[in-house]
């Protein structure tokens, strides 16, 4: 990879092997002109070749080109040959007649050749070799050239410019592949780049795994340490279970159960008892959801029939507002009837006024008309008609037509006043039967509105009042599970007592059983000894202090604290048969697996003989034995679940009775407290009196 970088970054754009020179035809011969021309179409041969290796896909591109310029070079050879051969010829017919020449014609001079376009094919080794074989040392121009060789130099002369041209296309097709080129190696640099980048991380990476692999092998060898440790340690424990269960078993269990049987006899019935009262007041809680549910439907009918009111309500109201705006409608248009009755007044008025004033200019024009027709009629003898004659004629054509319109007016009054007489008379029957209409719905509407309200305030009030009487029942409901707690709360007070009351009766017995035989002081000092006795006098295992079988309490330790005779659960679906060992076992499976719920466990250690604590000699002795005794039989004795109290399941009402358990529970584990005390200090009395 390191060799391949440098050869990348050593690498130019330029092959190694071409050097473009620019030719210039005045400073080079013609062979210097071939060579080099020759050189520079193999460097272009060989860089194309090298470049079509590269770029595979232009290389069809590259080819015709090659052909082209490998033609081109070709035909330029061609014609430089011939244009040598010329030159030889014309060289060797110019030095004849040189040599021919006499010495006036070699004193003319040749006429200065034009420049413009200099001459490629001139051979500066040939010129030298023919002078030196000539005669004379003084160098003479040649002749002047003939119009044959001045076209074949401009023939040359455009071929060199194709030439030019075909270089400086390829020129320019080489720079276009040079920044191909370029961009190609500033990608290479950039992905070189990149790599390094990668490279770096990888390592970094590979440090790190290292690293979690460490940690990752110390973390498992320190843990296979501890499992073998722990694996160790379990073995020992397991041994040490299983010499305790031997022990365990081996001791008798007969009494133990015997009392076991005596507690369950004491706590079936009142369990029993207990759920009498729970199906009482399920029965309760029953009856009291019916009546609920009845109640809840009546409201619920009540409130439909309200909801149901107070739409008619509120129809009635829109049918109200309808109709008052209708009396609006019909007081406008009676008021607009009597402008119309006032506008007709005036205006018959004033038709009597001109009328009035119409018929006295007719009675004036009649009489000046009478007038004027006697004066003519005493001047019609004598004399011709006059032109007021004719003025008079006219006047009365229009007095006639006058009189005409004004009949025919008047016709027209008493027609309109007829129909406004007959309109007035429909419009104001019109309006009487709306205005009747309209006072017969308002009149019933506001019945309607009255009833309404009445049975709106009707089912008020007996909404109220049901609310009043669920208020009343929620409270009865509340005093009655009031009573019923108190009354559940009496009945385990009552138990209770009577259960001490019945455990101080047996440690009284079994205290004067003792001391019955108890004949010698030597067994009243062997009390405080730290041995345990059954019954008969044989010895048992090692436990805690001195204990005797004598009374169910050996079956209750030191943590029990003699609590509630509800403490231990029975159910109505398992059969308490303790007659046999059998049974006793199967009983107290069952009492444990129903019970491993409960929260409070107390733990019965089995012995040959029924334990009981008795106060004395509490020295270090008796506490290094009774911690032994604790740490060795709390893991592995047998036990017995008691709860504090009865799961009461109602399903109806858990509220109610989860509140009655609790507050039973904290008084019965109080009561307990107390009475465990108090028997425990008389037993501390009863026993130092002894």
């Amino acid at each position: 990879m390191d060799s391949e970088r440098r050869e990348l970054r050593s690498w130019s754009i330029e092959p190694r092997d071409r050097r473009v020179h620019a030719v210039s035809p005045m400073h080079l011969q013609e062979g210097r002109i071939l060579n080099s021309l020759l050189h520079e179409a193999h460097n272009i041969s060989t860089s194309n070749n090298k470049i079509n290796t590269q770029q595979v896909d232009d290389n069809e591109i590259d080819g015709v080109e090659d052909a082209k310029l490998q033609q081109m070079i070709s035909k330029y050879q061609s014609q430089v040959i011939q244009q040598q051969q010329l030159s030889n010829r014309t060289n060797h017919e110019l030095i004849k007649g040189f040599a021919t020449s006499s010495a006036t014609a070699a004193q003319q001079q040749m006429p200065p050749m034009s420049h413009s376009q200099p001459c490629l094919i001139t051979i500066n080794d040939q010129k030298n070799e023919l002078v030196t074989e000539s005669v004379s040392p003084v160098y003479h121009p040649s002749p002047p050239f003939d119009g044959n060789e001045h076209a074949n130099l401009k023939a040359q002369l455009i071929a060199n410019q194709n030439l030019v041209r075909a270089l400086q296309d390829e020129n320019s097709a080489l720079k276009q592949q040079c920044d191909f080129l370029t961009v190609k190696t500033s990608r290479l640099q950039q992905l070189e780049k990149a790599y390094e980048t990668i490279e770096k991380e990888y390592e970094n990476l590979t440090a790190h795994k290292e690293r979690q692999d460490n940690l990752e092998k110390a973390a498992r060898m320190k843990m296979e340490q501890q499992i073998a440790r722990c694996t160790s340690e379990n073995e020992m424990l397991r041994t040490k279970i299983a010499e305790l269960i031997r022990r365990i078993q081996a001791e008798d269990q007969s009494e133990q159960i015997n009392k076991l049987n005596l507690l369950l006899n004491e706590i079936i019935p009142q369990n029993k008892e207990l759920m009498t009262c729970k199906e009482r007041q399920k029965m309760d809680i029953e009856a009291l959801e019916v009546t609920l549910k009845d109640q809840r439907n009546h409201i619920q009918i009540l409130e439909k029939a309200l909801g149901n009111a107070q739409e008619k309500a509120w129809r009635k109201e829109k049918e109200v507002e309808e109709l008052t705006e209708r009396v609006e409608r019909a007081e406008s248009l009676q008021k607009a009837v009597e402008k119309s009755m006032f506008d007709k007044r005036s205006r018959e008025d004033e038709w009597n006024r001109e009328r009035a004033q119409l018929e006295m200019e007719n009675a004036q024009l009649k009489m000046q008309l009478a007038k004027e027709s006697v004066s003519v009629g005493m001047k019609k003898g004598s004399s011709t008609r006059n032109p007021e004659s004719d003025e008079l004629a006219k006047l009365k054509k229009t007095l006639h037509a006058k009189e005409d319109i004004i009949a025919q007016l008047e016709k027209n009054v008493i027609e309109l006043e007829a129909k406004f007489h007959e309109e007035m008379q429909r419009n104001k029957m019109a309006i009487a039967t709306q205005s009747d209409t309209l006072s017969g719905k308002l009149k019933k509407m506001e019945e309607e509105k009255s009833e309404k309200d009445r049975k709106i305030a009707e089912l008020t009030e007996e909404k109220e009042r049901l609310s009043e009487k669920l208020e009343d029942e929620r409270k009865t409901s509340e005093s009655r599970t009031s009573l019923l707690e108190r009354e559940i709360d009496r009945i385990r007070n009552g138990d209770d007592r009577r259960f001490r009351e019945d455990m101080a009766r047996m440690e009284q017995m079994r205290l004067k059983i003792a001391d019955r035989r108890c004949f010698t002081t030597e067994r009243s000092r062997n009390r405080c000894v730290h041995h345990g006795r059954t019954s008969s006098g044989t010895r048992a295992g090692f436990v805690h202090v001195h204990l005797r079988a004598n009374s169910a309490t050996a079956l209750l330790p030191t943590d029990l604290h003699l609590s509630s005779p509800d403490a231990l659960p029975t159910s109505s679906d398992i059969p308490l048969d303790l007659s046999n060992d059998n049974s006793a076992g199967s009983a107290a499976a069952v009492i444990a697996a129903t019970c491993s719920t409960s929260k409070a466990l107390t733990v019965f250690p089995h012995s040959s003989s029924c334990q009981e604590e008795i106060f004395a000699d509490q020295n270090n002795s008796s506490i290094d034995a009774k911690g032994m005794c604790s740490a060795n039989l709390n893991g592995y004795t047998r036990p017995i679940s008691i709860p504090p109290h009865y799961d009461l399941a109602f399903s109806d009402n858990e509220d109610i009775y989860s509140r009655i358990s609790s507050r039973s529970i904290t008084k019965s584990s109080d009561t307990a407290i107390i009475a465990n005390e108090e028997l425990c200090g008389k037993q501390a009395e009863e026993i130092w009196d002894v």
